[in-house]
């Protein structure tokens, strides 16, 4: 569902067309409805966590930061890919991009590697790699000191990295996130990084939000991404977006 709604909606010129492609998708591949209100975000809207309205133009250049998933036998899904429009990420989206999906990546193979996966841990890392990216990509100078480092980590990416995920999306929400997660369990991996408007930050990046979340369940060993199929990799969604 949802790279076929990334493979066909390229030069679409606005939001509400995305999700109506997403409806479809989804119910032409069997589900019976999205497992909840999606979120198509074009340019700096993507930085509004939570934005639901989709009733905006899309202008030529702008990424869409889209989060859906469907509702199929009882069971949901949740995943968050970003992609470029027009086809190609800009210089500093695709820095940016890149940056944010080494966190992810990162995150992934400490759930896979860990011996006891407890979501808490995973936001820990989380917000270590963020401000690692911080440096690397030149949004604070090196000289910053380790505290505002990790409070701009923080205030960078203001919701959790994971949540629970079964028959509802945000699933089992009175189940700690400080508990070690046992086989069989479904849940997010979700980094985002959302650099505001008229900030400090360096123009280019001003206004740009990414998210990548992928659904992972533990397995006897390791972990086991139920949403790997999906690309991540910003050249593959470029070639995914060309492909029609």
């Amino acid at each position: 569902m949802v790279s076929s709604t990334i493979a066909g909606c390229r030069g679409f010129e606005s939001e509400a067309a995305i999700v109506g492609l997403l409806e479809f998708e989804g119910r032409r591949r069997g589900a019976e409805m999205l497992a909840y209100p999606p979120v198509v975000a074009a340019g700096a809207r993507a930085n509004i966590i939570h934005y639901l309205e989709a009733n905006h133009r899309i202008t030529k250049g702008e990424c869409i930061l889209m989060d859906a998933g469907c509702d199929l036998n009882g069971y949901v899904s949740d995943i968050t890919r970003c992609f470029p429009i027009s086809g190609s990420f800009t210089p500093a989206q695709r820095i940016l991009y890149d940056g944010l999906l080494h966190v992810h990546e990162q995150l992934l193979a400490y759930a896979n590697n860990t011996e006891k996966v407890r979501l808490s841990y995973l936001y820990s890392r989380m917000i270590d790699l963020i401000a690692s990216i911080i440096l690397e990509i030149g949004l604070l100078p090196q000289s910053t000191d380790r505290k505002q480092l990790l409070d701009t980590a923080e205030s960078l990416c203001p919701h959790h990295v994971s949540h629970y995920l079964g028959m509802d999306v945000h699933d089992c929400t009175t189940v700690s996130r400080d508990v070690d997660v046992p086989i069989g369990t479904v849940f997010t991996i979700e980094p985002g990084l959302y650099i505001p408007i008229k900030s400090t930050f360096p123009k280019e990046f001003q206004g740009i939000g990414f998210r990548i979340e992928d659904d992972v369940v533990i397995a006897k060993e390791g972990i086991e991404v139920l949403s790997d199929a999906v690309p991540r990799d910003a050249s593959e969604i470029e070639y995914l977006l060309r492909s029609q």
